[in-house]
């Protein structure tokens, strides 16, 4: 490996880990009150486990709170849109904040992911993409922010009212996504990783982000439908 290279990589990881332990400890009193509310209007499980695809294509486990019903019916679609039945009335609010994502900050701590890279796949979706793009995602850590996930960060509104948002998201966004995040690997810099954090924090706060991520993906998949000039 060569001396930059691995500079850059002992770098990132010690951004990860610092970068991880001070966003759990901010959140801890945020975490411990999403818990309660769970708890109080849903029961348990508080937490929701999924198997997701991490570096050098190795499944991890991710952690997440839950924020749709449990039971029968939860498994039936692999992707959810803003109006999907089985998000829970106070999920909206975690999944739109992106609240519900807090508990990842324990994998960058372990070290299955990295505070900046691409957002990890569901097997069943990474299986889609073409060998070739799946060995360069599967390259570096999947990451708890990036490129692709500021682009995606309002994907839930922009499948909404859509007949068929499973299809669209994996005929349009699923290979976008992947586009976009080959792009950031083979770019990627600590200077960049540290703009995405900052914009990461700036966008939790921001409509106009989210605004500009539903306009973005309703282009995507209206541009899909129109015939080829």
């Amino acid at each position: 490996m060569p001396e930059s290279l691995h500079l850059s990589t002992i770098s990132k990881r010690a951004i990860d880990i610092g970068g991880a332990l001070i966003g759990l400890i901010l959140s801890a009193p945020i975490m411990l009150l999403i818990s309660l509310l769970i708890w109080i209007k849903a029961g348990r499980p508080i937490l929701y486990r999924e198997s997701r695809i991490g570096l050098n294509q190795k499944p991890f486990r991710l952690y997440k709170f839950r924020s749709m019903a449990s039971g029968n019916g939860y498994h039936e679609a692999s992707v959810a849109s803003g109006d999907d039945v089985r998000i829970l009335s106070f999920g909206h609010f975690l999944r739109n904040t992106h609240l519900d994502e807090l508990p990842q900050l324990w994998h960058v701590l372990k070290g299955d992911m990295s505070l900046i890279g691409p957002r990890p796949y569901k097997p069943s979706h990474f299986k889609r993409l073409p060998e070739a793009s799946r060995q360069i995602i599967a390259s570096v850590k999947p990451g708890l922010s990036g490129a692709d996930a500021l682009l995606f960060i309002a994907e839930d509104k922009a499948l909404k009212g859509l007949k068929n948002p499973e299809a669209v998201y994996l005929d349009c966004f699923l290979p976008e996504k992947a586009t976009q995040q080959i792009q950031y690997i083979q770019t990627q810099s600590i200077q960049r990783d540290l703009r995405l954090i900052t914009r990461t924090l700036c966008a939790l706060f921001s409509r106009r982000t989210r605004q500009n991520s539903i306009r973005y993906l309703r282009r995507l998949y209206r541009n899909k439908d129109k015939p080829k000039k």
